[in-house]
């Protein structure tokens, strides 16, 4: 944990956990719309996925085209902790921060530290 720390606290990690999410985020949304193509999906609405609604997926509903194209499930728990961990450094208090407390509260620790979020 001390090595972690000294690396968030030098702002390096936290830049590249950054860079690294929003790199996947962007592949994976490129990914969603080449599929799209081959293997085309309706919404709960039953109306056609396009490649406009991918821009505009949430990181659930991403997550739940993958799954349903044959993604491994068991990927997302460590992609999820570092969204959480990347939208709690971006925005600070906030959603993301809460879902962090809950799911991984070492993290926040470190991370309320840097960020001066409350740690109560």
């Amino acid at each position: 944990m001390a090595d972690e720390y000294l690396l968030l606290s030098g702002g390096i990690y936290s830049a590249v956990l950054t860079a690294l999410y929003h790199l996947w985020e962007r592949d994976i949304r490129d990914l969603c719309r080449r599929m799209l193509r081959y293997y085309p999906v309706a919404d709960q609405k039953n109306k056609i996925v396009t490649e406009q609604n991918i821009q505009e997926y949430n990181y659930d509903k991403l997550k739940s085209l993958l799954i349903f194209w044959g993604a491994e499930e068991t990927i997302f728990p460590e992609v999820n902790l570092l969204r959480l961990i990347v939208n709690t450094i971006k925005h600070g208090s906030g959603p993301s921060a809460i879902e962090l407390v809950k799911s991984n509260s070492r993290y926040y620790r470190m991370l309320a530290l840097l960020c001066d979020l409350d740690l109560n």
